[in-house]
């Protein structure tokens, strides 16, 4: 039963552009609302005061937890989670079975 884990990392990796949208969620400015990419971070960052600042009001920038494509992905996330568990709870318990030993059918007399 050691082939179920090969078959859920199969699973999970059919999600790429949901884990890639929750850790690609970009940036927001506490102030202004204006939104940045993870691209943008480098002209962002004032290391002065170890933050990322706005280029337009020069608040700081925060990660953008709410931005609709990482709820959304979450969401997705969740629901595949939850579908998944019943199937996990049982590939789980058969783990543990031992089963018989082949016998060909040739070995037994008719």
């Amino acid at each position: 039963m050691s082939s179920v884990n090969p078959i859920f990392y199969t699973w999970s990796q059919s999600f790429p552009l949901y884990t890639q949208e929750l850790d690609n969620k970009g940036y927001v400015c506490t102030l202004c609302k204006q939104s940045y990419s993870p691209l943008d971070v480098d002209k962002l960052m004032d290391f002065a005061r170890g933050i990322m600042v706005c280029e337009i009001c020069h608040a700081e920038v925060v990660d953008n937890e709410n931005a609709e494509s990482v709820q959304g992905s979450k969401d997705r996330m969740q629901r595949f989670n939850h579908q998944m568990r019943f199937i996990r709870e049982g590939l789980q318990k058969s783990e543990a079975m031992v089963l018989p030993a082949y016998v060909p059918a040739s070995l037994f007399p008719d």
